[in-house]
């Protein structure tokens, strides 16, 4: 079973469980020095809702 199956298998069985994660992203250039808005949905039993995270690039 691959790395990444595996790890969806663990959190849907047991959804408590921490886990640390590194995500990558590709930024535009013009984004250096100005910052960008990350907006991150999440869907759920009850509705959906977002996520905003400021991110500023040196």
């Amino acid at each position: 079973m691959s790395g990444s199956r595996k790890d969806h298998l663990l959190s849907e069985l047991t959804p408590g469980v921490k886990r640390t994660v590194m995500p990558a992203f590709e930024v535009p250039e013009a984004a250096v020095g100005t910052g960008l808005k990350l907006v991150v949905p999440e869907k759920g039993l009850l509705g959906s809702k977002t996520v905003e995270v400021a991110l500023q690039f040196e």
